[in-house]
């Protein structure tokens, strides 16, 4: 990477960085229009300023049979984190009167705008542009960036973190947890395969499983 390639990735990272907890913020606090137009908005500001800043993300790779099925098998491996998570908080919450997590309620604030759209066009739309757009600029652009000038480990840690620090806007302690868990997860495919379309199908199955499909109980 050239120095002036390099200078312009910086100044489309930092802008992608400064407007990403923005946006986060808009969609899950003010809420000025619909949060699923908002969120499909926000993932595709994201996914250009990731194109403009490093070109296709997606460049060199091809589409193989392996890398869909280790996405499905990650995407299912999550899913059975998740489920057993939220079964072993709902435990917890039982009979700890000290708990800090409110489970029904942070759940509930996560689910609330699953029936503002037909649960077709949501799972669609959670795939792409949300999923889709999320890993483009989370791993494809960040991680890769930040991997290319410090390293692997610490281009892991510092995109699962910034990944993680965003959702703090949303006061939601339970999706802050979320977003740890899926940023390490994506994250650490991306790095130990080198490329973006394994976590990228993950990311694009999994969205759809959780919030559609079968989504966790409150109960």
């Amino acid at each position: 990477m050239n120095r002036t390639t390099e200078q312009r990735s910086s100044v489309w990272l930092i802008t992608g960085l400064v407007l990403a907890p923005l946006l986060w913020w808009l969609m899950f606090t003010v809420r000025p229009f619909n949060f699923w137009v908002m969120m499909c908005f926000s993932t595709c500001l994201l996914t250009g300023i990731a194109w403009v800043g490093a070109g296709n993300p997606l460049r060199g790779e091809r589409v193989t049979a392996g890398q869909l099925g280790w996405g499905l098998l990650a995407a299912l491996a999550l899913y059975g984190v998740f489920w057993l998570g939220n079964a072993c908080l709902a435990w917890l919450q039982s009979r700890l009167t000290w708990w800090p997590i409110d489970r029904q309620a942070d759940l509930g604030a996560v689910y609330a705008g699953r029936h503002l759209v037909p649960g077709p066009l949501l799972a669609a739309l959670l795939a792409c542009p949300i999923a889709f757009g999320e890993e483009v600029f989370w791993r494809g652009f960040l991680q890769r960036q930040l991997a290319e000038r410090w390293g692997h480990p610490c281009g892991f840690l510092a995109a699962c973190g910034a990944y993680t620090a965003v959702h703090l806007v949303t006061g939601n302690l339970l999706l802050v947890i979320a977003s740890l868990v899926c940023g390490c997860c994506w994250g650490l495919m991306f790095w130990r395969q080198g490329r973006l379309l394994p976590s990228l199908f993950s990311h694009m199955i999994w969205s759809p499983v959780i919030f559609v499909i079968f989504p966790l109980t409150q109960g």
